[in-house]
């Protein structure tokens, strides 16, 4: 009887959906919400590529990453009732998270409006905003009845823990997503949602929320279908799919989950010539960051080659001074 083989396959090897446009390297890219979003922005920004992060700390819940981005793109205050001193003497908002910070209220205000200017100018001229959803599990404040971004260590009797309605999460981030082209109607805008488990939350409850966030955002691309899903999630969850590639607290992924995520992320959103900018980027990132403070004649020359590989490759780009 003829036996029959097979290849054997250890990873599904999901492929991305196309993106219907592509990224140069010098495109303005502005990454908000959890912090997983924050791996694909170090990775560009030691590159030294037109990149901001979450300019408002990490945000995790959509109403809560909307609630800030409406008040960028309206150029409405943060309520001074949204303040808190914290235990260390300093004063945050709840709209916020604990690094944006300052002595006094009215610092907190200055530099509230601070970074909402700042945001809004780098919305103006972005070619991308990668927002990532990390939980359905929303904090509303009791008194002040507004959408928690950070309960900064206030007493948990202050506020309502609820799991969010998948309708609320799609009408909040369509209304957004109006604000956003309004002011930049070429802007590319793509959605993922963080593979991060929220175990304090539960296991079970962890898998409630993410499936009100996947449901909501596929009603989201439904009515909005010039947005992009970047399947993160499903890389990590069902290609990889194994707790080696997660950190100790079988969380958070690993160094070798976010390479493998950082590659999708570079094959389906540039060319063939980007990849291999990307390459020699990389390279040259790695002998700026090891290569000895006596730097011989051959140092040198092979750091003169790859700047000069770069620059016939990205004109425009300039070095981190070193």
């Amino acid at each position: 009887m003829a036996q029959t083989t097979s290849r054997m396959k250890f990873h599904l090897d999901l492929k991305a959906k196309p993106a219907p446009f592509e990224l140069q390297c010098n495109d303005t890219i502005v990454f908000e919400g959890s912090c997983f979003s924050e791996h694909l922005y170090e990775r560009l920004n030691a590159y030294n590529l037109p990149v901001f992060s979450n300019m408002f700390g990490n945000i995790y819940h959509p109403l809560a990453i909307n609630q800030i981005l409406r008040s960028v793109l309206t150029q409405i205050e943060v309520p001074v009732t949204s303040f808190v001193k914290r235990d260390t003497n300093r004063y945050c908002s709840f709209f916020t998270h604990g690094q944006i910070s300052a002595s006094d209220p009215q610092a907190l205000q200055n530099t509230l409006r601070q970074q909402q200017a700042k945001q809004f100018k780098v919305l103006l001229k972005s070619k991308a905003l990668f927002i990532t959803w990390g939980s359905a599990w929303v904090y509303k404040h009791k008194q002040h009845d507004f959408v928690c971004a950070n309960c900064h260590k206030q007493p948990a009797s202050d506020f309502w823990k609820e799991l969010s309605d998948v309708h609320d999460l799609v009408l909040s981030s369509s209304s957004i997503l109006t604000l956003l082209k309004n002011i930049n109607p070429d802007l590319k805008i793509i959605f993922t949602i963080s593979p991060v488990k929220h175990l304090r939350d539960g296991i079970h409850e962890n898998v409630l929320s993410k499936s009100v966030l996947h449901v909501a955002l596929h009603m989201l691309i439904q009515k909005h279908p010039d947005i992009y899903y970047f399947p993160s999630f499903e890389w990590i969850q069902e290609d990889l799919r194994d707790y080696r590639f997660y950190k100790a607290d079988l969380a958070h992924p690993n160094s070798q989950a976010i390479d493998y995520i950082w590659k999708k992320f570079i094959t389906t959103f540039y060319n063939k010539d980007q990849q291999l900018l990307f390459e020699v980027l990389e390279d040259y990132t790695k002998f700026q960051n090891h290569i000895s403070e006596n730097r011989s004649a051959s140092d040198l020359q092979h750091q003169q080659n790859l700047l000069k590989k770069i620059k016939s490759m990205a004109p425009h780009w300039m070095p981190n001074a070193h």
